[in-house]
């Protein structure tokens, strides 16, 4: 233990990404289970940044860690729950504009998306998803 410490290039990155911890069983059969086709996938980010917005005008302030996003394998439409409480702050008292905190909301959402799309999509398919976000959430 003490050599990884001593030189962190010892450690097999591509091991501790292939053990990264899956903290629910649903996760655990969807990360064992790639999503190949998000059927919705635009109109599910046009249909959240409404909502990012709705939240920012009810000051709410979004954290990556609130977003659960889901892709029913039956119809393969995507949709999420804002369902971390950590997550979620009220910022009414704070100077943050309604732009400022959707922007940062948006913010939040991408990062969340992106790490959704790397653990829970097939990798063959990721680049299309990706390529959607960076159109979609500039």
């Amino acid at each position: 233990m003490k050599d990884l410490i001593d030189d962190p290039s010892k450690i097999d990155q591509d091991k501790m990404q292939k053990i990264k911890l899956i903290n629910s069983v649903a996760e655990r059969f969807v990360y064992d289970n790639k999503i190949d086709k998000i059927a919705n996938f635009e109109d599910f980010i046009k249909e959240m940044l409404a909502d990012l917005m709705s939240a920012a005008k009810y000051n709410l302030s979004l954290f990556v860690d609130a977003f659960f996003f889901r892709a029913n394998p039956v119809n393969n439409l995507m949709d999420y729950k804002v369902a971390d409480f950590d997550g979620i702050m009220y910022t009414k008292d704070s100077n943050i504009t309604v732009q400022e905190l959707f922007a940062a909301n948006k913010d939040h959402f991408d990062t969340a998306l992106r790490e959704f799309i790397l653990y829970f999509v097939a990798e063959q398919e990721q680049d299309h998803y990706i390529k959607m976000i960076d159109k979609l959430l500039p």
